[in-house]
């Protein structure tokens, strides 16, 4: 039983966060997603969360400006923000879960 204490503490902090993004907080994130680095951010904090299809949007708009990417450490973010979205299973949109093989393929070739 106590095992599960911390996987349940994950899954509500899950919870709470798909939350707030659909509701109210989603306001001002629109205000970081004016930057590249603000919507990568953004979309990590959303496929964290598993919001999925308010991902998808975010990921097509960064998947946009993949060559524009040219930093290391944020390439290395969307590797495993893709992975993340990989390895979830069946949660995640079929678009979104193709879209992270794409934006995969992009960077690893780029």
């Amino acid at each position: 039983m106590c095992a599960l204490r911390p996987l349940a503490g994950a899954m509500r902090t899950a919870d709470i966060l798909g939350g707030a993004l659909r509701g109210s907080l989603l306001r001002p994130l629109a205000g970081a997603m004016r930057t590249l680095a603000g919507r990568v951010s953004c979309l990590q904090v959303l496929v964290h969360a598993q919001a999925w299809q308010e991902a998808e949007p975010v990921l097509v708009e960064v998947m946009a400006q993949a060559s524009e990417i040219a930093s290391a450490r944020t390439v290395n973010l969307l590797l495993r923000v893709a992975n993340r979205i990989e390895l979830a299973g069946t949660g995640p949109t079929s678009t979104l879960a193709d879209s992270a093989q794409d934006l995969r393929r992009l960077l690893t070739c780029a």
